[in-house]
Formats: structure tokens, C-alpha cells, sequence
């Protein structure tokens, strides 16, 4: 085990150097403990567009929010919004295994690109085995944790501003987590994606699953902050045009639209096969509940609870573009202002 105070001594005004020694430093599964502390990162000279790299499994493991790191442009002014904090890849052409990123809190103050950004080739390559938890990384440019070819994974117990998963592999799952947006993107035939018990609460998409086999969103709270105009139309999408989602169980999920949002529809199914609908209620002002694609087929609609505010008549429809095989088992509906 490396400590990172043996590279980057209290009262240091710029920890990179530091960073960069201590992760090339490890050894293959090998942890980098964090002590509590501030530590501050400015952009690098080289003009490398991360603070740190590490190539090859490894642990990396702060003491909860008394591990700060802070992103600083240093004498430049404000960190470069293309740049990552900590860049993450492969060190072989197949599947590696055994890595943790754990407990510690990243300033940005809304600069730089990625807070973490995992690059590694799609599969039979990847990355394995990965947990992340008890991080708190605060909003960047572009997603804050990105993560490319990732597979039986597990992220819990963290506030992150937004998650990107892109080219995943099987058995990604998300939990316990704060949230304002997640993108989920797997390869073909990628399964066993899971997003359970989350809050999640933004202005945008809130979830975007554009390809997967069977993923599982169960037990989340999503919700569009109250005054914020959302301007992607929907909460959650499921597919594309041309990315299908196989068989999604959408089950005990609150999905509340408040008001001055612009009214984004909870569910949009746009490329869809056997969705299936159960539990939980969703909340509009306005409007429908659910809006389908010309592809969104063979959806099958359990018990749950729909309102929509300000009373509307009791036939008024909750679904757009309901499709010709979409089968309702059992719905409780309340036209009815719920407040």
C-alpha cells in the first residue's frame, strides 16, 4: 500500500506531480490510501488533457468527505473545462479485473471535463470487477464519472453529478446513489444492467438507456426540480431509432414532473420489446404519462398509480401513441389533484 501524503506533503499548493508519481508507483491490485486533508490539482504542464493516469488494476481509497481534492487552474485561473482529474485504462487487450475507487469528495467548481473518465476497448476487453462508492464528485462539463466498456461493476453509495456508461458489457449495477442524470449504453446483447434505489433529480434527461438487454429500474425516486425548465421532453427514454431496449422492467419507480418544468413526459418508449410497467406512481401537471415510439412493442402495464394535477376527465388518455400490443393488467388512476 502507497500513502499519497508521502507524495504530496500538507501545504502543498499543487498536487499533480505528486498524483501522477504515487498511481505509477502501484503495483498491479495494489491500494493508494488518501489521509484525510485538502489536497488541491492544477492542470498539467505537459498539456496532457488528465491530471493523473493510471494504467492497470489498482485501489484507491480517501477517509470519506475529511478527503478533499479540489481542482485549482493554479496561476492560470480556472481549471480547463477539457481537461479529466483522473484518467483510468487497460493495461492488456483482455478483460482485467480487481479495481476500487473509494471515499473521497472533488471539488470542480464546475470546471474540467470528466472527474473520472474510464477508457478501456469494448469487449471481449474491459474493465471488470470495478466498485465505486462513497465518492462525492461535483458537476463538470461533460459527465462526471464516464466509464467506457465496463462490466460486472458496482457504483453505490455516492452523490455524482451524472454518470455516462458507454459500450458496457454485462451486470453493470448503480445503487444508493444521488444523482442528476444517467446515460447507459451497452454493446450488443449487454445485460443485467441495474439502476435500483436512487434519487435522481435534474433538468435534463434524468435516464437515457439507449441499448440494453433486460435492464432493471426498480425503486427510484426521480424527480424534475420545481422552476427548472426541462427541455428534453422526457424523464426517462428507453432506445433510439436504431438502438433497441429488450424487454426493460420499469418496476416501483416515483417519477414526479413539478411544476414550471415544461412538462417533460416520466417515460418515453421509443425502441422497445415486452417493456414492462409495475408499481410505484407518476406525477405530470399536464398531459401524458407515458409517450411510445412506432417500436415501442408488446408493452405490458401492471398495477400503479397515475396523477395528474388539477382534474381532468376520467377517460382523458395517459398514454401517446398507445400501440396496438401494449396490455394493461391492473392501474389505479386518480384524475384528481394529489396535493
Amino acid at each position: 500500500m502507497k500513502n499519497l501524503r508521502d507524495y504530496i506533503p500538507e501545504g502543498t499548493p499543487n498536487g499533480t506531480p505528486g498524483l501522477q508519481s504515487a498511481l505509477a508507483a502501484l503495483g498491479i491490485g495494489e491500494k493508494l490510501f488518501c489521509p484525510r486533508g485538502q489536497y488541491w490539482f492544477w492542470p498539467p504542464d505537459d498539456g496532457t488533457d488528465y491530471v493523473a493516469k493510471r494504467v492497470g488494476s489498482f485501489y484507491m481509497e480517501g477517509e470519506g468527505m475529511g478527503t478533499m481534492f479540489f481542482l485549482s487552474g493554479g496561476n492560470s485561473g480556472s481549471f480547463p473545462d477539457n481537461v479529466d482529474f483522473l484518467r483510468i485504462e487497460c493495461s492488456s487487450p483482455v478483460q482485467e479485473t480487481g479495481w476500487g475507487i473509494s471515499n473521497f469528495f472533488l471539488r470542480t467548481d464546475g470546471h474540467g471535463r470528466h472527474a473520472i473518465n474510464i477508457v478501456c476497448p469494448p469487449d471481449p476487453s474491459g474493465l471488470s470487477g470495478c466498485y465505486i462508492s462513497g465518492l462525492t464528485l461535483l458537476q463538470t462539463t461533460d459527465s462526471t464519472l464516464r466509464a467506457a466498456s465496463l462490466c460486472y461493476s458496482v457504483i453505490e453509495k455516492c452523490n455524482i453529478h451524472s454518470i455516462d456508461i458507454v459500450t458496457s458489457g454485462d451486470g453493470v449495477r448503480i445503487q444508493n446513489c444521488v444523482l442528476s442524470s444517467v446515460r447507459y449504453w451497452g454493446v450488443d446483447g449487454a445485460a443485467g444492467f441495474v439502476l435500483r434505489d436512487n434519487v435522481i433529480a435534474g433538468t435534463g434527461l434524468l435516464l437515457d438507456c439507449q441499448k440494453a438487454v433486460n435492464p432493471s429500474i426498480v425503486n427510484n425516486e426521480f424527480e424534475t426540480p420545481g422552476g427548472l425548465p426541462n427541455t428534453a421532453g422526457a424523464c426517462l427514454s428507453f432506445g433510439t431509432t436504431n438502438t433497441l431496449v429488450m424487454s426493460p422492467q420499469i418496476i416501483g419507480n416515483s417519477i414526479s414532473v413539478l411544476p414550471g418544468t415544461n412538462n417533460p413526459v416520466p417515460i418515453a418508449l421509443n425502441n422497445t420489446y415486452f417493456a414492462y410497467i409495475d408499481g410505484g406512481f407518476m406525477h405530470v401537471i399536464e398531459g401524458y404519462h407515458i409517450l411510445m415510439g412506432s417500436k415501442a412493442v408488446n408493452t405490458r402495464i401492471g398495477r400503479g398509480t397515475w396523477y395528474r394535477r388539477g382534474g381532468v376527465d376520467s377517460d382523458a388518455p395517459m398514454i401517446a401513441n398507445k400501440q396496438a400490443s401494449t396490455k394493461f393488467l391492473k392501474l389505479i388512476y386518480n384524475p384528481n389533484d394529489w396535493f
